[in-house]
């Protein structure tokens, strides 16, 4: 991977990356709740990126997003949950084109997060937390495959460097919102119960 673009790319979206980290203050611990706000979050912003991760799949990259879908759906118990209306709330947040740059961008995004699976995972069997962890699990199985596939990626040049940075900020963006909404419906509920 070119360490230059490498490091440009990670420059342009820490900003983004440490806003969601905020969000779900898993620095604090991972508990039920926590858990639960993220996976909502990445299901939603998955089952939205799929068109750009399918894609990369004629590229001969397997992204695992079809499989990680339906672990976020197993640790959610949502096995027939249509996520439709869901998506739906987001979609002024379309990408301008998909395109390998735009691809190349959200894949940037979710191969990282399959990186950071390992620690969360650890951390959270260390929790009173009693779950199967189906998406940590599935996530950190794949999270050397898919830094590989985007280290090779990335070392093929084949991609114009502003619209990945662009793709990845509005991954990470989408992935905000998602989990800002989420938190808000999650507060709202809790005031309704309080009154």
């Amino acid at each position: 991977m070119e360490n230059t673009f490498r490091k440009k790319l990670y420059t342009s979206t820490k900003e983004l990356h440490n806003a969601l980290e905020h969000i779900f203050k898993f620095n604090d611990g991972i508990n039920e709740e926590k858990l639960d706000l993220f996976y909502n979050t990445m299901l939603i912003a998955r089952y939205y990126c799929k068109p750009l991760l399918e894609n990369l799949a004629t590229c001969h990259v397997n992204t695992y997003n079809e499989h990680l879908i339906n672990a976020l759906k197993k640790d959610l118990k949502l096995i027939d949950y249509s996520i439709t209306n869901e998506v739906e709330k987001y979609r002024y947040c379309n990408f301008k084109s998909i395109n390998f740059s735009t691809q190349l961008g959200a894949y940037y995004v979710f191969a990282g997060s399959a990186a950071g699976a390992k620690v969360l995972l650890a951390s959270a069997k260390k929790q009173t937390i009693i779950k199967p962890f189906y998406y940590f699990t599935a996530l950190a199985n794949s999270s050397q495959e898919q830094m590989n596939s985007l280290k090779e990626l990335l070392s093929k040049r084949e991609f114009i460097e502003s619209e990945v940075i662009e793709s990845a900020q509005n991954t990470f963006n989408l992935i905000y919102q998602i989990a800002t909404n989420e938190l808000q419906k999650r507060n709202t509920k809790l005031q309704g119960i309080r009154s």
